[in-house]
């Protein structure tokens, strides 16, 4: 029997089989072309280094009376980052702005130095928080089928180095992927004069149009060389392939430059809090990157330096700005993460994975398997590699960006597990407190003798040999039900939907938990609404909303700004539309997605996140408990949660084998077992939407691919996500 990729808790699929089949091809030769471009660039690469080599060594026979004791000598060491600094090429002048100097950045006390790639993506976003999202910038020159589309995403990487070795020191904030050193041509500039054809290709931006032209000029700094900036905080204008980019104001991100030339610096924040705009991306050959802005006064965080040269190591990353100074006895902010490239002794992903990854997304974007996807992997602790695909809105042509919020729905479980963990290590919960301490109502729980029902409609049930305990909440061997409607039993859990009608998280967990439960408690495991009733336990051990202790104790102190239960009120500029297929397989929006659970704060779904800030999370589990100098868990707590609590059971429905559960996700107990590119050890867990992240502590590799999906009738089993962390584990 063909195994079958995981899909949590995704409906059948009764697409009609021919579309099914037409699906899975184009998704096949998606992945055959990706490994295809993997392997050829790995081939000439090798040859490359291999041609090096021989030219390094026939040139060493040819010097007359070399001494023999000089071929024993060790290689020399590599140079530091600031001396990488001095010998990179000064910025590329095209005019007037290449006069301008780089402003020394401020000393910043940081563990390790961040460090960057190569990073494609829809031009004019600034990022306003520290989570960690960052500035897009345009697509390759090259990429003339993405452009055409209107700028379908591209790649990148920023770091922020972790030492798990060195537990005492604190650990640098992820930074996420900064603007690619490549600029793309302008629209219709205003500042075009009557037949001046020329400046679409040469010259510096304007005030009117701050981008340069498109072979070569310097972005436009508005600071420096003056123009209305009426939007509040604007960015420098990204520079022609040969040029650099604009300086940002008022908070707006540094442009990046284009071939050759430096990026921009980021604006200085002007607001109570602000962040500090990014510093753009060096040239995609050679550049600096340029330096974050500060944070504004009252804690903001220090925007991040940018990327250098993503293709070669021919310059250094900037650094980034300080964070702003607190006022009222509130915190200084968080300075920004210095933009220095890893060497090449550093982690990272092999080139031709980074490529076929982007090829990859693009590719299934453009093929409208899905309207786009932001994909960012961590290896070691350091980000090696982002990329942004596709639209969050088609109708507007609004591109993937990284600040861009995704519905993430079950990835909040995780979430619910590591809220409930925290209470238990401070002793205000107990693993085998009986749920009836928290909920009375789970003091009447009985269980089903059998799923179908007596004649009178009631479903015959017994008593519970043990209580149900947190433990079997976090298990997820509760008993408890879910949504399914194929027996009597299942029809009596649907029409007591945990998210349907209307009332509080209490009132929906009384509701449900009328229903006899499944099996005996701690037997086998099930999913279904188990996390959800875990919220409301941990609600009432804490003393406050579920919502308020989420936020309180893990997304505020892990900086993830842009989380957050989604109400009716909640700002959807940044939110991604959700998408599903209709009967001929083309991508319409969902008016209203089904899993939406406005004004409550379920356990097993509810929030809405960027893939930066789930990065954040994923982080912290991977570091044993600790992000940056905040600890979330201790790191037995984080071992015990992440080793099988079940060992077999997990999505056997899905066709799926090797898998277990610990508490709160899944735990690969066999790698070679799995239909996805796990390892033994590894831990993941996806949401119903097209979203999954994984934590592989053997490899050090930790990544977060987030797409919009509504499953539906006519929709493709999401194999996108999984193939690009195929691809990702091919870069190792």
């Amino acid at each position: 029997m063909a195994k079958q990729l995981p899909r949590a808790a995704l409906p059948v699929n009764r697409k009609a089989p021919a579309r099914q089949a037409l699906d899975e091809r184009r998704i096949t030769a998606l992945a055959v072309a990706a490994l295809g471009i993997c392997s050829a660039v790995a081939l000439g690469q090798a040859a490359t280094a291999q041609a090096e080599t021989s030219g390094a060594t026939s040139g060493e026979a040819a010097q007359p009376n070399k001494p023999s004791g000089e071929a024993a000598q060790p290689n020399k060491p590599k140079r530091s980052a600031s001396a990488r600094a001095a010998a990179s090429p000064t910025r590329a002048s095209s005019g007037p702005q290449s006069a301008v100097q780089r402003t020394p950045a401020p000393a910043k006390v940081s563990t390790a130095l961040a460090t960057a790639s190569p990073v494609t993506a829809p031009s004019g976003w600034r990022g306003t928080n520290d989570s960690g999202d960052s500035p897009a910038a345009t697509p390759l020159p090259w990429t003339a089928l993405a452009a055409a589309r209107r700028e379908l995403g591209g790649a990148s990487r920023a770091a922020a180095p972790v030492s798990r070795s060195q537990p005492a020191e604190p650990i640098e904030p992820v930074a996420v992927s900064t603007p690619t050193a490549a600029a793309s041509a302008p629209g219709a500039p205003a500042s075009w004069r009557p037949g001046s054809v020329l400046r679409v290709f040469v010259g510096n931006g304007t005030a009117d149009n701050p981008n340069a032209g498109i072979l070569l000029g310097n972005g436009h700094s508005y600071e420096t060389y003056g123009g209305a900036c009426t939007s509040g905080a604007c960015d420098g204008g990204n520079g022609g392939l040969i040029g650099n980019g604009g300086d940002g104001f008022a908070g707006g991100n540094g442009g990046a430059a284009g071939w050759f030339g430096s990026g921009g610096n980021g604006g200085a924040a002007t607001t109570t809090g602000g962040t500090g705009g990014r510093g753009g991306s060096g040239g995609l050959f050679v550049g600096d990157g340029g330096q974050g802005g500060s944070g504004g006064t009252g804690g903001g965080t220090g925007g991040d330096g940018g990327t250098a040269s993503v293709l070669s190591f021919f310059g250094t990353g900037g650094l980034g700005g300080v964070g702003g100074v607190g006022v009222d006895g509130s915190p200084a902010g968080k300075s920004g993460f210095n933009g220095t490239p890893a060497g090449p002794n550093g982690p990272s992903l092999a080139r031709p994975a980074r490529i076929a990854l982007d090829l990859f997304l693009n590719g299934g974007a453009l093929l409208g398997l899905q309207s786009g996807y932001v994909a960012m992997f961590a290896r070691d602790g350091e980000l090696v590699h982002s990329t942004t695909a596709g639209y969050a809105d088609i109708a507007t042509q609004t591109p993937m960006r990284f600040d861009t919020q995704f519905r993430i729905a079950s990835m909040t479980k995780p979430i619910t597990a590591v809220a409930a963990m925290i209470l238990v290590e401070e002793g205000r919960l107990g693993l085998d407190d009986p749920v009836s301490r928290y909920i009375p109502a789970a003091a009447n729980l009985r269980v089903a003798t059998s799923q179908t029902a007596l004649p009178d409609g009631t479903i015959p049930s017994g008593p519970l040999d043990n209580p149900l305990t947190v433990r079997d909440l976090l298990k997820f061997a509760s008993g408890i039900g879910g949504n399914a409607a194929t027996s009597d039993l299942d029809r009596i859990w649907a029409a007591n939907n945990l998210y349907a009608g209307s009332g509080s998280l209490e009132t929906r967990v009384d509701r449900i938990l009328t229903a006899p439960l499944y099996e005996q408690p701690g037997d086998v495991w099930r999913y279904g609404w188990s996390a959800d009733v875990l919220a409301r336990v941990v609600e009432v051990a804490a003393g406050e909303t579920f919502g308020d202790f989420v936020t309180g104790r893990i997304i505020n102190p892990l900086g993830m700004t842009s989380t957050e239960f989604l109400t009716a009120e909640s700002p959807r500029d940044r939110l991604a539309t959700m998408y599903t297929q209709n009967s001929a397989g083309r991508l319409v929006a969902v008016e209203r997605p089904s899993g939406d659970s406005l004004g409550w704060t379920p356990g097993g779904s509810g929030l809405v996140s960027t893939a930066g800030d789930y990065l954040r999370f994923a982080l912290m589990l991977w570091n044993d408990g600790t992000y940056q100098d905040t600890q979330i868990l201790k790191p037995e707590t984080v071992a015990l949660m992440t080793q099988p609590a079940v060992q077999s059971g997990v999505l056997v429905d899905e066709g799926i084998e090797g898998l277990g559960w610990g508490l709160g996700m899944a735990v690969v107990v066999d790698g070679d077992a799995t239909a996805t590119f796990d390892r033994t050890g590894d831990y993941w867990w996806s949401g119903f939407y097209g979203t999954t992240f994984f934590v592989s502590p053997t490899t050090g590799l930790v990544g977060v691919v987030l797409s919009q999906n509504q499953p539906g009738p006519y929709s493709p089993t999401p194999y996108v996500v999984y193939i690009a962390q195929a691809l990702a584990f091919f870069g190792l």
